[in-house]
């Protein structure tokens, strides 16, 4: 597993922060966790799964080997296709709206909106 693998599976872009990090594993566990799948059999498999690659991803990414210096290579990481993964689908919606919101504040927000909606 690379940075940019790990980060992918959590969701995240290239220029995620440790913080960022952190907190997409978080949520991403909460959503994931396969306890919440007890009365499915079949979907507590495929969670337990998904959140063991969760974990490595995360584990990588806290163990110093996923710092930012590392990654050799720059590769930008496409949407991921709902039909393929929801939860990829999921975590990148979260990302982008991190990055479209990092900044932003209240008074900046209300005055690019229209004053008839």
């Amino acid at each position: 597993m690379n940075r940019l693998e790990a980060l992918h599976i959590l969701g995240l872009g290239e220029e995620a922060t440790p913080e960022e990090i952190k907190i997409a594993y978080k949520e991403t566990a909460q959503i994931l966790h396969p306890d919440k799948f007890a009365n499915n059999k079949k979907l507590q498999e495929r969670a337990t799964e998904q959140f063991k690659n969760l974990q490595e991803a995360y584990a990588y990414l806290s163990s110093g080997k996923g710092a930012k210096s590392s990654m050799k290579a720059r590769v930008r990481i496409s949407k991921p296709v709902l039909r393929e993964s929801p939860r990829l689908a999921l975590s990148w919606l979260r990302s982008e709206m991190r990055q479209r919101t990092r900044g932003v504040t209240d008074s900046s927000w209300r005055a690019s909106v229209p004053s008839s909606l």
